[in-house]
């Protein structure tokens, strides 16, 4: 038996601050005195009594409130033959009195844990309460290659959601115990979304994982909290749009720019002096600086509902300078370029053939 629990009733009174017994009891195994003796229990005087005031009478307990339970698990004697002994070292208190001791076997649970629910990216301890200087234990947390062959407690990290299924075995002379238990992971929430576009409205659908919750911040003051929004923009220009999810387990944010595109400046007018050619074009399109500063750009490739189909290129544009972009991968259609540099946005039309 790995595992003992003692259990036991007492009652006592000191006579007063300076004159009080003290209860100790002992463990050990009386044919092997290697192991040595353990102590259970060492109480006295204040911490021992269990009436509120010290008597300075002969008193013995008339309530079932004078008395208090005591349960002690007691480790390390597994195939021994133990003796506990209950000592009253006697300080000239007043009277001890012990009631219903009992010694059985505890049921052994093997595999404690500090919390069986947890968040995606979180801790449990683990622990066992199989505890014998005779056994080995092999463990086998489920999170992706932990083990361990010591006793514990052992702290293990969870980075992916999901049910977990613990394991451990404690083998020894008797042969092999093994143990289990569930740990539910649940995940982070993720945020996503697409927009469908119709003029200046957008029609905004969250494609976010493990959400409860949605907040969206559309770039220009207006926020909402509906998961799939329809929302019009007042005015022509590049917006950030983010939506932040979150759940019982925390939070996530994504951003996206949208363009709308209806009725915007010419390309002169922000950016005096570049020029596109050719336009229709097939393959390439070339960006000429014919005017008088230089430009850093960052120029985007956009469907018509301001989608972006080519990703960022950033394009150094000096004075007198020719630079490529290649479209050969895009469908036939019209397009904008949008070009940005220190804030300022401006848009032209394209068409592939």
């Amino acid at each position: 038996i790995p595992k003992l629990k003692l259990s036991f009733d007492y009652a006592y009174s000191n006579y007063d601050a300076n004159y009080s017994d003290t209860l100790e009891i002992i463990v050990y195994d009386i044919c092997n005195s290697l192991k040595g003796e353990q102590q259970l229990f060492h109480k006295g005087g204040d911490d021992l009594r269990t009436i509120p005031a010290a008597a300075t009478s002969k008193w013995h307990p008339t309530a079932s409130s004078d008395w208090k339970h005591e349960e002690i698990e007691i480790w390390g004697f597994s195939g021994g033959n133990i003796k506990v002994d209950f000592n009253n070292i006697n300080g000239y208190g007043n009277s001890l009195y012990l009631d219903n001791i009992q010694l059985e076997s505890s049921p052994v649970v093997g595999i404690l844990a500090s919390q069986p629910l947890i968040c995606q990216g979180d801790s449990v301890v683990f622990s066992t309460d199989y505890i014998d200087a005779g056994v080995a234990y092999s463990w086998d947390f489920d999170d992706g290659g932990s083990a361990d062959t010591t006793q514990g407690p052992h702290t293990i990290f969870y980075t992916t959601p999901g049910q977990k299924n613990v394991q451990l075995e404690v083998s020894g002379a008797a042969g092999a115990k093994n143990y289990t238990m569930l740990i539910q992971v649940d995940p982070l929430p993720v945020a996503n979304f697409s927009f469908q576009s119709t003029g200046q409205t957008r029609e905004f659908m969250s494609t976010s994982t493990d959400a409860s919750d949605y907040f969206w911040d559309f770039g220009d003051g207006m926020t909402i909290t509906l998961m799939n929004p329809v929302y019009t923009f007042p005015d022509t220009g590049s917006y950030t749009v983010c939506l932040t999810v979150t759940n019982e387990c925390g939070a996530d944010t994504i951003c996206q720019d949208v363009d709308i595109l209806t009725g915007l400046s010419d390309l002169d007018a922000i950016f005096p002096g570049i020029q596109l050619a050719p336009n229709p074009a097939t393959d390439y399109i070339s960006l000429s600086n014919l005017g008088k500063i230089p430009y850093d750009l960052e120029v985007t490739t956009l469907d018509m509902t301001g989608r972006v189909v080519l990703a960022s290129a950033h394009i150094d544009l000096q004075v007198g300078a020719h630079q490529v972009l290649n479209v050969s991968d895009l469908p036939s259609g019209i397009y904008w370029l949008k070009m940005m540099s220190r804030k300022q946005v401006a848009y032209a039309k394209i068409v592939i053939e």
